[in-house]
């Protein structure tokens, strides 16, 4: 119990005994005076109690209006931040799909290359045939060395990633059977292997160009 509410208790308390002294008083005079002196300890009670609850009322609405100025600002800066890190990794996202759009239609290029490749041309002999092979070979693994150092974007862009995964391992197949190609026993085999670098080729350039469709939606 605070003090306020035991000095009204008090006051409460003092009033009732007025009230009672003036029921038993007797006279005109001491009847008239007894009631007078109630009903002033009477009004100033209930004054005190007035004030008291109003004061009360007044700490709980400027305790109430704190706490909502609070929330407010606690809401504008939640939003101030989520509005920062949606600009912030909106930037990212634009980053990331900038190098993977490069990085795909360099990898799709090498798998037109091998698509159209000629295995028999007649303008070129054997050792540049051969060297044209191990050069595709060599740009399949630049650019997938270049991929594998991309695995943050993989969080942004999983689905995309996922289908580039799986083109450069069609394109690796691919360019693994363009160099056996020129190390065949006999037609047969070179027949067998250039089937299977069209068609890893293709599977490829399959993958590439839907992992490049997703990044345009």
């Amino acid at each position: 119990m605070t003090i306020e509410v035991l000095l009204l208790a008090i006051a409460c308390g003092i009033t009732m005994v007025a009230y009672l002294v003036a029921i038993n008083a007797h006279g005109a005079f001491r009847i008239s005076f007894s009631y007078f002196v109630a009903t002033l300890m009477l009004a100033g009670t209930v004054w005190l109690v007035v004030q008291y609850v109003n004061e009360d009322l007044e700490v709980k609405r400027n305790y109430e209006m704190l706490r909502q100025e609070a929330k407010r600002k606690a809401d504008e800066e939640a939003y101030r931040k989520d509005a920062e890190s949606m600009v912030l990794q909106n930037k990212v996202l634009a980053n990331y799909t900038t190098k993977l759009v490069i990085l795909i239609a360099n990898a799709s290029a090498v798998a037109n290359q091998l698509i159209s490749v000629d295995l028999q041309n007649k303008n070129a002999d054997y050792e540049t045939l051969v060297a044209r092979a191990a050069e595709a070979k060599g740009k399949v693994e630049t650019l997938y060395m270049q991929y594998s150092k991309m695995d943050s974007i993989q969080e942004y862009l999983p689905d995309q990633c996922l289908l580039v995964k799986d083109g450069f391992k069609s394109l690796n197949d691919a360019v693994v059977n363009y160099r056996s190609y020129y190390l065949s026993e006999d037609s047969t085999q070179e027949s067998q292997r250039e089937k299977v670098l069209k068609i890893k080729a293709k599977d490829a350039l399959d993958k590439f160009n839907k992992a490049s469709a997703l990044l345009n939606k």
